[in-house]
C-alpha cells in the first residue's frame, strides 16, 4: 500500500538524515583538528623563520667582517711581508746590469 511506502521512506530519509547529521559532525571535528594543526605548524614555521633571520643576519655581520679584515688587516700584512720580502732580496748581477741600461 502507498501510505507504507511513504512510511518507509520516510524512516529511511530519517536515517539517512541521522547519518547526514553524523558525517557532518563528523567533518566539523575533523576541520577543527585541521585548523588546529595548521596553527601549530605555522606557530613552528614562524619560530624556524625567526631562526633563520637571525642566522642570516649574523652571516651578514660575519661577512662584513671579514671583507673589513681582507681589506685592511689581510692587506697591511700582505704588504709588510711583500716589503720584508723586497727588503731582503740581492740584486742579482743581471738585474744590476738591465738597471744601468
Amino acid at each position: 500500500p502507498p501510505f507504507i511506502q511513504q512510511q518507509n521512506d520516510v524512516q529511511a530519509l530519517q536515517a539517512n538524515l541521522a547519518n547526514l547529521s553524523s558525517t557532518v559532525a563528523s567533518l566539523q571535528r575533523d576541520m577543527g583538528a585541521i585548523v588546529t594543526s595548521n596553527r601549530t605548524a605555522d606557530a613552528r614555521l614562524q619560530r624556524i623563520d625567526e631562526g633563520n633571520n637571525s642566522i642570516v643576519e649574523a652571516l651578514n655581520r660575519n661577512s662584513g667582517d671579514l671583507r673589513s679584515f681582507i681589506r685592511s688587516d689581510l692587506s697591511t700584512i700582505v704588504g709588510e711581508h711583500v716589503t720584508t720580502a723586497l727588503g731582503k732580496r740581492k740584486p742579482s748581477s743581471d738585474n744590476a746590469r738591465d738597471s744601468l741600461s
